[in-house]
């Protein structure tokens, strides 16, 4: 539960500084802009906030500073919390145009470290040195406040995405780009605005729109868990629009919904079938509201079919259609693809 484990009631514990109480989550984000440790000038990062009773009933209204953000920010009825973001500061003229030193206080593994080095000076004077350092995209400081001026340790990176487990404590600067202006942003492939994208499922044409749907973490580069369904139209297949998410991960679908395929004539209009692998379950999705050109709201989790040992059919038969979805054999580590008449057929409801 972000900072519970890590908090303590009515007291600041390491990176985790206690702020009061309060009513409402605004209040306590009001008091982690305004705070600054007196002792050893940490600021407040991330907040959390704790709704009455939660995790217990001396929490109530706990407002707790976090001085790093290397967990995702929530918002819900039990806790409340988010991230400070700060003002992003220009490369300089060593790096391409449009790059900005993004800073964050949060620790990176040790994956992509290129040389450590003493810098002396404040955290973004050790800028320049990555600047001089082929294949530097960012560093990262341990134990300074970000207004420390002085001798510091600096360990320069050619990785910045490895970010869980590599502790609490630190300052990371990374090169970053705006999506309009990144010069490594593919122009005729389709991307998602940040964080991790997998396989394309279900894409369709329907009331002249093309419709790409892909599986997308839109909370961090992990990989392979959190899959959601993202959503982007184009009238050209080059041009793209990115629509709200479409899919998101329910309670029981661990890590998220998977691979899956649409289908365009279903006897109600468009259907999404998707896997969830880890509970072996097909679900499907249908609009929620049938004048929406765009096809952005859909209810989800309505659990169709089991994986079976050949694969996996949905089919509604009294309507004339139907369709193969992809499989994986949970059992066996292969998917199976088979004619019509060789499927299981799971007769469903819509």
């Amino acid at each position: 539960s972000n900072v519970f484990g890590r908090a303590f009631v009515n007291k600041s514990s390491g990176v985790v500084r206690y702020l009061g109480r309060f009513q409402d989550y605004k209040d306590c984000e009001a008091a982690c802009l305004s705070f600054s440790d007196p002792v050893d000038g940490a600021q407040c990062n991330s907040f959390s906030h704790h709704a009455a009773n939660f995790p217990q009933p001396t929490y109530a209204g706990a407002c707790y500073a976090v001085a790093d953000h290397s967990w995702t920010p929530v918002s819900g009825a039990l806790i409340t919390s988010g991230l400070v973001a700060r003002s992003n500061i220009p490369c300089g003229s060593k790096f391409l145009d449009g790059c900005m030193w993004q800073s964050d206080p949060v620790c990176l593994t040790n994956v992509g470290t290129i040389t450590t080095q003493n810098i002396t000076g404040s955290l973004m004077a050790a800028s320049s040195a990555c600047a001089e350092l082929p294949g530097c995209i960012g560093y990262t400081v341990l134990g300074k406040p970000f207004n420390y001026s002085g001798s510091y340790e600096v360990t320069f990176k050619n990785v910045t995405t490895q970010v869980k487990g590599g502790g609490s404590g630190c300052w990371t600067f990374q090169t970053a780009y705006n999506v309009n202006n990144d010069p490594y942003r593919t122009s005729f492939h389709f991307q998602p605005p940040k964080y991790w994208m997998n396989d394309p499922n279900g894409p369709m044409f329907y009331n002249g729109l093309y419709h790409l749907f892909y599986q997308w973490d839109p909370t961090s580069n992990a990989g392979f868990a959190n899959m959601h369904w993202g959503h982007a139209v184009s009238t050209d297949l080059l041009a793209w629009k990115q629509l709200p998410i479409a899919l998101y991960p329910d309670g029981a679908s661990c890590g998220g919904e998977w691979s899956g395929s649409a289908t365009v004539d279903a006897p109600n209009g468009p259907v999404l079938s998707y896997s969830v692998q880890c509970n072996s379950y097909f679900g499907q999705a249908v609009r929620t509201n049938t004048s929406d050109p765009l096809l952005i709201n859909w209810t989800a989790n309505h659990v169709v079919s089991i994986a079976s040992f050949a694969c996996g059919r949905i089919a509604k038969k009294d309507s004339g259609w139907s369709q193969s979805t992809w499989n994986r054999r949970l059992s066996r580590p292969f998917s199976c693809v088979e004619r019509e008449r060789r499927c299981l057929e799971t007769t469903v409801g819509m």
